[in-house]
């Protein structure tokens, strides 16, 4: 059983940060963009709106994130992604295997908040925001934005090769913070 949650808080927000580094961990799509060590930081500097960040929990474990937040303007609020113009490839984060009941039950949320226009930039293929259907949604026009490059590593033997063992070691503990 799924159950959700929106956080307008920005204290409630960084509290979140443990459960949502391991969520970021576990998902298949997870981008550097997307972890809470980016994008705490982002809301803290910038903070353009009210925040309406979408957690989706299974039980005490978090399952779903979707970071947004609401832009109000004289022509109606967009939504838009927490981390939105600095960063590649915003997307919700999924535990791996129940993408589409998140997917669900992120789109009842979104409906509940007040907005004339969603924006999801640079989705990549396969991302999980590609998969929010509702029938109150309307799915505007797929377009083409900035490229997002990615560079692929295949595990140490091949950071062996290009990376020496120091920074290697940095990394790990990095990773173990």
């Amino acid at each position: 059983m799924l159950r959700s949650e929106i956080i307008d808080d920005p204290a409630a927000l960084e509290a979140l940060a443990p459960r949502w580094r391991e969520l970021w961990a576990h998902s298949r799509t997870a981008t550097p963009f997307q972890c809470p060590a980016w994008l705490v930081p982002w809301w803290r500097t910038f903070a353009p709106g009210e925040l309406a960040t979408i957690a989706v929990w299974r039980g005490d474990d978090l399952v779903g994130l979707a970071p947004l937040y609401l832009e109000h303007r004289t022509s109606g609020s967009k939504l838009l992604p927490v981390g939105i113009s600095l960063s590649d490839y915003l997307d919700v984060l999924c535990f791996p295997g129940i993408e589409a009941a998140v997917a669900a039950v992120i789109a009842d949320r979104v409906l509940a908040l007040n907005w004339l226009q969603w924006i999801l930039p640079d989705l990549p293929a396969g991302a999980a925001g590609l998969a929010i259907t509702h029938p109150a949604l309307e799915a505007g026009q797929l377009v083409d934005h900035a490229a997002c490059p990615v560079l692929s590593i295949a595990g140490d033997e091949a950071l062996a090769v290009c990376v020496p063992a120091r920074r290697r070691r940095q990394l790990r503990r990095a990773h173990k913070a």
